[in-house]
């Protein structure tokens, strides 16, 4: 039985070098539209200066 009020998902962190948001479902069910318009929102908010990644020595800055 899925519970429509919040999301049933596998969360992963700190898959293997970099840290990740990433989430895994097992049924299409399980996917909330709000929660996937959210992290879609959210996504295109949040940027990160990759480029300069070196530069910084390891420093990963948000970009504005």
């Amino acid at each position: 039985m899925i519970d429509s009020n919040r999301v049933v998902a596998n969360y992963s962190e700190h898959r293997g070098k970099f840290k990740d948001a990433s989430v895994f479902f097992t049924f299409v069910e399980q996917i909330s539209p709000d929660a996937l318009e959210r992290w879609l929102k959210k996504s295109r908010e949040t940027q990160w200066d990759y480029n300069n990644i070196v530069k910084r020595k390891g420093r990963l800055e948000r970009l504005k």
